[in-house]
Formats: structure tokens, sequence, C-alpha cells
């Protein structure tokens, strides 16, 4: 196979060249993502956390088996929801696939929205290294969450009000850690990449056409979720549903269910996916320029057709940079 470029071997350059595709949620960035890797020799690196479960496919829009058969694609499907898949694991698996990417001679392209395993990943996060007892996480994990709450807020006020309070997962990890060092959690580092060189790719549509998509895509899932709610729930995960509240996997439960009607369950998740979307697109606006980044401003459907080329050129541009330090 033709390489993506003239002799990028970890001999020839020292640093690691790293294409990102980031965007609110239905925006399109898996599509864009497959082209990419298509045309440059690059394989796909997942830092959706919704798509490392492997009980989850449907409702966190993975890709389907034809198109994986396309596509290289790295970190999918690689935990259960019973094991579960913190931060740090991420780091350390996505960091050697990168690398091994590399070693190849492909193009890695990290795949994601804004969410916090794709900034830690991009930025460069380094979470504090804090080795937790296994009686201390036992002795956490019994605790009922408004105790668990209660702890935290007594030992590590400041990280209390950062995590999800919502998320259990996240409460019982903070509280290990506090736990185990006695007070408040040190805060991470944030490092620069000297071991990258990063080219971002912001898809950035309006609000409206954005809202338009995404109650679009609700309806094109609906009936796979339906069966995926269904198979979730015969499995025994039912109380994770319900506990966890992934969007869309509640509502569809409630609609099996006979809560919520058709109409309002998917009304809810259009809703409930707008709502996220509006957070992710309010990071994305924050984020920094540097030299290599480029932000796709979408108003009009037709505005999508011209990304893929544009895009290819900029990755071959950045590239031929590359080449030519």
């Amino acid at each position: 196979m033709k390489k993506p470029w003239k002799d990028f071997s970890i001999e020839a350059k020292s640093l690691i060249p790293v294409v990102a595709i980031l965007g609110p949620t239905a925006s399109g960035k898996s599509g864009l993502a497959e082209f990419l890797a298509s045309r440059c020799g690059g394989e796909l690196v997942n830092s959706d956390a919704s798509a490392f479960y492997q009980e989850l496919s449907v409702g966190v829009t993975k890709p389907s088996a034809q198109e994986r058969q396309r596509t290289v694609y790295h970190l999918l499907d690689t935990t259960s929801l019973e094991k579960g898949y913190d931060l740090m694991e991420f780091l350390q698996e996505a960091n050697r696939v990168i690398d091994d990417i590399h070693a190849r001679s492909r193009l890695p392209i990290v795949v994601g929205g804004s969410g916090l395993y794709a900034r830690a990943l991009l930025d460069g996060y380094r979470p504090p290294q804090i080795e937790v007892s296994e009686q201390t996480r036992q002795a956490v994990r019994l605790l009922p969450l408004e105790e668990a709450l209660e702890q935290l807020y007594r030992l590590d006020p400041v990280n209390y009000e950062r995590i999800d309070r919502q998320n259990p997962r996240r409460v019982v990890r903070a509280l290990e850690l506090a736990k185990t060092v006695g007070g408040p959690v040190p805060a991470p580092r944030i490092e620069s990449r000297p071991d990258w060189r990063l080219l971002k790719l912001y898809l950035m549509p309006t609000k409206n056409i954005l809202d338009r998509r995404i109650a679009r895509r609700t309806g094109q899932m609906w009936e796979g979720w339906l069966e995926e709610v269904d198979q979730l729930e015969k499995k025994g995960l039912a109380g994770w549903l319900k506990e966890r509240k992934p969007i869309g996997y509640s509502s569809v439960q409630a609609y099996l269910h006979g809560e919520l009607s058709r109409e309002e369950a998917q009304e809810e998740i259009v809703r409930l996916t707008i709502k996220l979307a509006k957070k992710q697109r309010t990071w994305l606006r924050k984020e920094s320029e540097h030299p290599f980044s480029h932000h796709f401003h979408l108003e009009r459907e037709e505005d999508w057709s011209r990304v893929p080329e544009e895009a290819l050129k900029r990755v071959n541009d950045f590239l031929g940079a590359e080449l030519d330090r």
C-alpha cells in the first residue's frame, strides 16, 4: 500500500503527526474521519467514552460491521459496563495505540467530541498517580451514593464541586482517591505534547442545523435502539440504565415500560442531546487557535459536501509541513 507521506518512520522524524476530528454530537465526525483514513493511510482512535463499552452500540452511534471492515478502529468495545474503564486506563492505552500506529507508518486520527477523554489525550492531561488499596475500594463501593457524596465533600470539597455528582462511578472514584491521600487530591498536570505535532479539525454546525440533524438521527436510530435496550434488560442491566441514565437509553427504557409514548421518548432524547451539544459547542468555541487547526463553520446541509476535500488538503499540507521541517 502506498504510504500517505514519503517516508515518515520514527527514524526519519521524531515527532508523531496526529490528526484530531472534533465537534459536537451529530456533526459528522465519524464520516469525515473515515474519509481521511481511507485517503491518508490512517487508523481511527476512539475517544468517546460511551463507545468503550461492549454492550452499547446503537445509542452511541458506533460504526457498523461494514464500516469496521473498511476502516481500522481502535478503542471500541474495550471493556464492559460491569468492569468500567477510567481515564488513566484510557490515556495509557490511547498513547500506546498512537505510538503503534505511527510505528507502522500509518496516520493516527483521534475522533471525539469535547469530552474529558478527548481533551485529556490531546492536551497532555496527567492524572495524579495514586494507588488505591483493595480494602479502600471495597469500603467505598459499599456506601450509598448520598453517604459517599457527604464524605467526599468533607475530604475534598473542590473535587466535590468539579465532578458529575449524578454519576455514581465518578463519585466512587473521587472518594477512593480522597480517602487514599487523606484529603484533597492534587490537581492533574497539563503538559505540552513534545512528542506530537497535532492538527485539529473542528466541525462547527450552527445550532439550528445541528438541532435538525439530532432530531433526524434520533428517528433513524429508534428501532435499533428499542432492540438494544430490550437486550440490555434481558442481560440484567436495567438497573445500570436507570442509575446512570445515558442519554437516550433511559428514555427508550421508559417507552418500553409504558412510562412515555414514542413521541414523548423521542422528544426527550432530542432535548437531552441538544443540551449536550450546547455544552460541547461552548467548549469548542473556547478552544484556542494554534498553527495547525481549522474550524469548519457549517450553516447549511450542503456545506458538509465541501468538508472532506478541504479537510484532506489541510491534512496533506500538515503532513507536508512535517516533511519540510
